[in-house]
């Protein structure tokens, strides 16, 4: 191409770069070898002699999560919206630096200015290992485990307490609880919220109402067909997914009752569906958009030591009241 110009391949260089050096002439004459001849530029290549490549990774164990995915989309957005560039990767399970394969940052912390870690599954060691790195990382939804990262969060403990209290001014007094799965950021703390909420209402707690899911609609189901043939029911369930409270809404359907005269249901982290029944669902929904907004600043914030920077971010949940709850019936349900 530079010698199609006429020009050397270091002035040719130049009159390609942006910021390069070159007179109008020059860059005219290059930039028109180069459309003739179909020249690209190594944009690679360039992002390796930059000292910032203007790239975000953004890592999640798993792209089949619609939740997953929503949060993805949405800091997606906002790092588009602070000029620069997503690249998502799918860790596909729990990060480890016993695992024999390299892990995500260490493999791409050369071309990426930070990482975003979304409901992360992660080690102790590698938490400890994401702390020392160079390269700056905020976590998303993380567990409750002590970290000098910063953390962007939407406590699912304070969360699940805001859906007790809300269920007992109702008079429900018999409210069982489904967990997701236990490797997820939040299982422990959900839980937690359960529990202390049930004391802090003077609730009875009963081990059969306390049941651990997988966070899908399958396990939803099962669980709710349980603890609803227990010869105490439940006259409530909290879901910890919307997959899971959609399955015991069907459930509870299926064994002749009705939401909320006889159950009633609540979920967490409502997810857009195209669903009118799943709609309905009384839930707690994140406020996904904030949160993302608030994890690519505090990422900004981490390449410039000079600016005031936060260790965690704690966003609360939006109690949606919809029809699947309702006031405690008088009778047991069926």
């Amino acid at each position: 191409m530079a010698k199609a110009a006429g020009v050397s391949v270091m002035t040719a260089s130049r009159a390609l770069d942006e910021k390069g050096v070159a007179s109008l002439e020059t860059r005219a004459r290059v930039q028109a070898a180069a459309t003739k001849l179909g020249y690209r530029p190594n944009k690679l290549a360039r992002l390796m002699r930059s000292a910032h490549s203007n790239i975000v990774c953004i890592v999640v164990n798993d792209l089949s999560s619609q939740l997953e995915n929503a949060f993805v989309k949405a800091i997606s957005t906002e790092v588009r919206h602070a000029a620069m560039e997503p690249f998502i990767c799918n860790a596909g399970g729990t990060l480890d630096l016993a695992n024999k394969s390299l892990p995500p940052h260490e493999i791409l912390q050369g071309l990426c200015d930070g990482f975003l870690y979304v409901l992360p599954r992660i080690t102790d060691e590698y938490r400890l290992f994401l702390e020392q790195s160079d390269t700056p990382s905020v976590l998303i939804n993380s567990g409750a485990q002590a970290s000098t990262l910063p953390t962007i969060r939407c406590d699912k403990s304070i969360a699940i307490g805001q859906a007790i209290r809300y269920l007992a001014d109702l008079g429900h007094s018999r409210i069982a609880y489904i967990r997701d799965a236990r490797d997820t950021g939040q299982s422990d703390a959900g839980e937690q919220g359960y529990l202390q909420g049930m004391q802090s209402a003077g609730l009875p707690i009963k081990p059969e109402w306390i049941a651990n899911g997988d966070s899908g609609f399958d396990s939803g189901w099962r669980i709710a067909e349980e603890v609803l043939s227990l010869p105490s029911p439940p006259s409530a369930i909290i879901a910890a997914t919307h997959r899971m409270a959609w399955a015991c809404l069907m459930a509870s359907r299926n064994a002749g009752l009705q939401s909320p005269r006889d159950i009633s249901i609540i979920g967490v982290d409502e997810l857009p569906s195209d669903f009118q029944e799943e709609r309905k669902l009384s839930t707690l929904r994140q406020p996904i958009a904030a949160m993302a907004k608030a994890a690519v600043k505090e990422l900004s914030l981490r390449s410039s030591p000079s600016l005031p920077q936060i260790r965690q971010a704690l966003f609360p949940s939006e109690l949606l009241i919809r029809g699947s709850t309702g006031p405690a019936p008088q009778r047991e349900p069926r």
